[in-house]
């Protein structure tokens, strides 16, 4: 899993992965007070799912987008949970914060269709995204070191 020349390889790329990781990070970070219905979040959803989504996107240039998509979902989800409790979102039963945030997530989506098929497809890109966090650990760039 982890590159033979992880320290070399590391050490000529850190600098413009940092740049990239930076770069990516302000274009696409939404600020917990922002309204819901902000279009700002659904632009951010967009950026990232086409770094996912691209043949062109190197694979760290992917991996840095699964990072921030799993931030983006924390900080939509904690933007619903205020919004829930101003009133201005109504909760069916049973119906969480994440689900609300991956149908906002769904209606970015090209083509989108509600169907059971595409929802699996993107759980399975937050599955994705919470695994490279948790081997990213306390900083995106340890993502370097895998192969």
């Amino acid at each position: 899993l982890v590159r033979q020349d992880a320290m070399f390889f590391f050490a000529v790329n850190s600098q413009h992965a940092q740049v990239y990781w930076a770069s990516l990070s302000k274009e696409t970070n939404i600020s917990s007070n922002t309204n819901c219905f902000d279009p700002a979040i659904i632009t951010s959803f967009r950026k990232l799912d086409h770094i996912i989504t691209s043949k062109e996107s190197s694979p760290i240039m992917s991996r840095f987008a699964y990072i921030q998509l799993m931030r983006l979902f924390d900080t939509v989800e904690e933007i619903i949970n205020s919004s829930r409790q101003l009133g201005l979102i109504y909760r069916a039963a049973g119906y969480r914060n994440a689900s609300i945030a991956l149908d906002i997530y769904m209606s970015v989506q090209e083509g989108y269709t509600n169907s059971g098929y595409r929802r699996r497809q993107l759980l399975e890109r937050k599955r994705t995204g919470r695994r490279w966090r948790q081997l990213a650990g306390p900083s995106p760039l340890f993502l370097l070191v895998y192969s």
